[in-house]
């Protein structure tokens, strides 16, 4: 018997194998698969009748991208995103139970769970076929929903609750981008590639694209509790800055937890969408008789300024009358972000809570001017960054003052901050008093 022909019959029942092996696995998904849909179809319907608007999308949203055909699910989904489309959806309260939820999915995260630890080390070790790592690939977002749904509901909830707070409108989870997001969490935590300047291992069977969406267009924070995950955004001023987004509508949010490399590791992002020569408040988007005979008591949310004859909006944090702004950068500790120069990092380890400031429009500022001031009366002394300093980025062009206490601020104390400037010919003036947390 030749050499070639002996190879041939060993291969041939080896493929026969993986084949069958194959056939049984997808039986398997696709059990669990019609199971996480039917739950996730009677869950919308649950949280849709219980008037929780984000739970309600978010169920729904996981329930048609995982294949369901019920069009009441599906209207259920169209329906909060045009509430969200005309201004009617504000949201930002938290979920009264997620029991249900957790009930409802925790069998079919379990099941998922026992086949993913089974088939990663083949799929590392390159023994499962083509077919079998889509199969993998199909499978670890549908894993990470079912364990995690609820988290993610409030995570949503927390990041309206806030924009509410800054005076900008809600945002509702997108299934795709985020989907595509926690497969790049998954081979993140398993590689440890996650740093956007390091070439990406496409020959990985974990490798998909979502990993250069993540790299290139999200904030890639290490934090364990994703629900938390907005709160946490606040002490720090680089990865929040996409909570100023004005004109958005969607929240790209990824999370996998156990990773061998990094654990756990988080994606997110609030795109901006193409922006308006001139940006009007919500009510404006549309006909008014849409907003205001429907919604009278609809009231515009964004705080704008005029520049050139043009409304501009205008975001800050902490917000006006916080209650609980964080008293350091970060975590006080040292624990830094990307985007800042290393002559600032030993200023950065004891700085206060950093106070932005951003009109959404392109330039530059002069005559900047910022007062911080305790509620007795006390002056705190700031460093001062602006859109296009080279010794943080920013990000884009918007008009933008950066303002750093040069120490921590006192617990549960009351600030005055006043932030002037000069936009062209325009002044610009705001000022506004927040409170620290107490612990």
């Amino acid at each position: 018997m030749s050499r070639l022909l002996a190879s041939i019959l060993v291969l041939v029942p080896f493929q026969a194998r993986l084949a069958a092996d194959d056939e049984k696995l997808s039986k398997r998904i696709e059990q669990l698969s019609a199971q996480l849909v039917k739950n996730l179809e009677e869950l919308t319907k649950k949280y849709d009748a219980l008037g929780d608007p984000e739970a309600a999308h978010f169920l729904a949203s996981c329930a048609v991208g995982f294949g369901s055909k019920d069009q009441k699910v599906a209207g259920i989904k169209g329906s909060r995103e045009v509430d969200l489309f005309v201004g009617k959806l504000r949201g930002g309260e938290q979920l009264a139970d997620a029991n249900p939820i957790d009930t409802a999915l925790r069998g079919i995260a379990f099941e998922s769970k026992k086949l993913l630890d089974s088939l990663l080390p083949q799929l590392k070790e390159g023994k499962l076929s083509a077919t079998g790592r889509a199969i993998v690939h199909d499978l670890v977002p549908k894993y990470e929903i079912a364990r995690g749904a609820d988290e993610y509901i409030q995570a949503t909830q927390r990041f309206n609750k806030l924009r509410r707070a800054m005076g900008l409108r809600a945002i509702l989870w997108d299934f795709e981008k985020s989907r595509q997001l926690i497969l790049a969490c998954w081979y993140m935590g398993e590689t440890d590639d996650y740093r956007s300047e390091v070439k990406s291992d496409t020959a990985s069977p974990m490798y998909s694209e979502g990993v250069e969406l993540a790299k290139q267009q999200c904030t890639r924070p290490l934090y364990r509790k994703l629900q938390e995950y907005p709160d946490t955004l606040r002490s720090y001023a680089l990865i929040r800055q996409d909570l100023f987004n004005p004109d958005a509508r969607q929240l790209w949010l990824a999370h996998w937890a156990g990773g061998r490399k990094v654990n756990p590791m988080t994606a997110y992002a609030i795109p901006q969408i193409p922006f308006r020569t001139d940006v009007p408040t919500p009510s404006q988007r549309y006909s008014r008789e849409t907003v205001v005979e429907t919604w009278p008591d609809w009231k515009d949310t964004e705080d704008t300024v005029s520049i050139g004859g043009l409304k501009r909006p205008l975001v800050r944090y902490p917000h006006d009358s916080e209650v609980d702004a964080p008293v350091a950068f970060s975590n006080g500790k040292g624990a830094m972000e990307e985007g800042w120069e290393k002559t600032e990092l030993d200023f950065l380890a004891k700085a206060g809570v950093p106070i932005m400031l951003r009109v959404f429009t392109p330039g530059q500022v002069s005559d900047v001017d910022v007062v911080l001031k305790t509620g007795t009366g006390r002056s705190i002394p700031t460093r001062t960054y602006l859109n296009g300093d080279k010794r943080v980025s920013l990000g884009g062009d918007w008009i933008t003052v950066l303002a750093l206490p040069e120490i921590q601020l006192d617990q549960g104390a009351t600030h005055t901050i006043k932030i002037s400037f000069k936009a062209g010919d325009t002044p610009v003036e705001r000022s506004w008093t927040f409170k620290t947390r107490s612990k």
